[in-house]
């Protein structure tokens, strides 16, 4: 299963790449605009997992993962359990090189709304919810993952700049927003993120395996 991971990470480096280098975009944004880290940090991940799963999932609709399975001494459900591994790593590597960077800028007199251990909750929650949701799409139904996945991208790209319109208020201030919300959860918020992650994680898995399992090539 670990070989299924370093496989997975080895043809998607050149994105994991470019994903960290646009990490430190944060750091001119901050400066121009105080708070204005903590909602493109969460651009980043949610992007992120938008492109790492529009292009690993592919082998979905092009059968290979199905001929892996054929030709190797390989389960099916260490094939889904592998894709859920990297697919988390990634949200965990990338949510905590965005919170490494929050904390470089706090040393360097660019304190954020909300402390780095908060951001790096949000970031690693907002990276595994994604998956857990898009992950069963692509087992239980490959020739709609492309037009789910696309939704999803044109939600989170759409939404923010439509809210204030649509609320008839000025600018909305997210960063504001988001760190009210986590102020408000406190010491709440590390065990409600947890418990909801684990759940949401075995659930998607399970259907997931389910749904591979039944599958006929």
């Amino acid at each position: 299963m670990l070989n299924l991971v370093k496989k997975d990470i080895r043809l998607n480096r050149l994105v994991l790449l470019i994903f960290l280098v646009a990490g430190l975009v944060c750091i001119p944004i901050e400066i121009i605009r105080k708070g204005g880290t903590l909602f493109f940090a969460l651009f980043i991940q949610v992007i992120l997992c938008h492109v790492l799963f529009i292009t690993s999932r592919q082998s979905a609709q092009t059968e290979k993962e199905n001929r892996l399975l054929n030709t190797l001494p390989l389960s099916r459900w260490s094939i889904v359990t592998g894709k859920y591994l990297f697919y988390f790593l990634c949200a965990l590597g990338n949510a905590l090189w965005l919170t490494l960077i929050a904390l470089f800028m706090a040393l360097m007199g660019m304190p954020g709304v909300i402390s780095p251990y908060m951001q790096f909750m949000m970031m690693m929650a907002t990276g595994i919810i994604y998956f857990t949701f898009m992950l069963p799409v692509s087992y239980c139904s490959p020739q709609y993952t492309g037009a789910v996945a696309l939704i999803v991208y044109l939600v989170v790209i759409f939404i923010p700049s439509k809210l204030p319109r649509w609320l008839g208020t000025g600018e909305v201030d997210f960063p504001q927003i988001i760190g009210s919300f986590a102020h408000k959860l406190g010491g709440l918020l590390l065990p409600l993120i947890v418990v909801l992650l684990i759940l949401l994680s075995l659930g998607s898995l399970m259907v997931s395996q389910n749904a591979y399992k039944k599958a006929e090539f």
